[in-house]
């Protein structure tokens, strides 16, 4: 650990621990990172960019400390090494604790990990799906507990906040007609805050922030500003906002010019 330390700092650290609380908590002990919001759900847990999560991963699989096997072709965490070190916990229950064999006959029914010379068979007459160490009652109600899985991915989705680049911020706000100084000015605000608004709450929509607290007159572009005034150009939408004529289809640009004509 002292390498991921030196290379990493203290994100590679605590990075290490937050995984080994996850694998703690998750069923089987493994967690599938080639679903993208699974990957996305423990880079948010991390506070770390997903990239800089693989890295660690990564360096983390060469030191021994997660299966090689499972995550170079399957993106699947698992440690033995772990499964090892809380399998006191198990003694006194009547339920097993999971391993690799049974991992993988369990990976392969899920249709996660395809069926390889090296993964062991199930003899004739045995399930090809284990059951479930942690709770067999449990697994035999898969498709219930597929349903909640597929719910909490949809909570996750909305939970999980991707700060913008800057470039964005300045692109959303030039195309609105607002200055690239008030755009650096919103992502300085928000990034020292780590996106949190006046009142301590997480931002979940930034472009939604943008439009109530930051489009004011004093930050519009001053220099350059497009002259919205002539209609026969410029259409003003519902929502505020200007197109231009020239994108109308010609039936429609023709009964536009009419009416502002009238």
């Amino acid at each position: 650990m002292f390498y991921i330390e030196q290379k990493y700092g203290n994100d590679g650290f605590a990075t290490w621990v937050k995984i080994l609380r996850e694998l703690a908590l998750a069923d089987f002990h493994y967690l599938n990172l080639s679903d993208e919001i699974n990957m996305m759900y423990l880079s948010a847990k991390c506070k770390i960019d997903k990239i800089v999560l693989e890295n660690i991963i990564n360096d983390l699989v060469k030191l021994g400390h997660f299966d090689s096997e499972l995550w170079n072709e399957n993106q699947i965490i698992f440690s033995e090494k772990f499964v090892e070190s809380v399998s006191d916990a198990y003694k006194k229950r009547s339920n097993e604790i999971i391993c690799k064999k049974t991992l993988l006959q369990l990976l392969i029914s899920l249709g996660i990990r395809k069926p390889s010379k090296s993964d062991s068979k199930p003899r004739k007459g045995q399930s090809q799906v284990p059951v479930k160490p942690q709770s067999k009652e449990e697994y035999s109600k898969e498709e219930k507990s597929k349903g909640k899985e597929s719910k909490r991915k949809e909570s996750i989705k909305k939970e999980i906040f991707t700060p913008p680049q800057i470039s964005e911020v300045i692109e959303y706000f030039t195309e609105k007609g607002y200055s690239k100084q008030a755009a650096e000015k919103m992502f300085e605000y928000y990034s020292v805050a780590d996106w949190k608004d006046s009142k301590g709450k997480k931002v979940r929509n930034w472009k939604q922030k943008a439009n109530a607290v930051w489009f004011k007159d004093e930050h519009k572009t001053k220099s350059n500003a497009i002259d919205y005034s002539d209609k026969t150009k410029w259409a003003k939408q519902s929502n505020g906002y200007y197109v231009s004529v020239d994108t109308f289809d010609p039936i429609t640009k023709q009964a536009y010019l009419e009416r502002i004509a009238k």
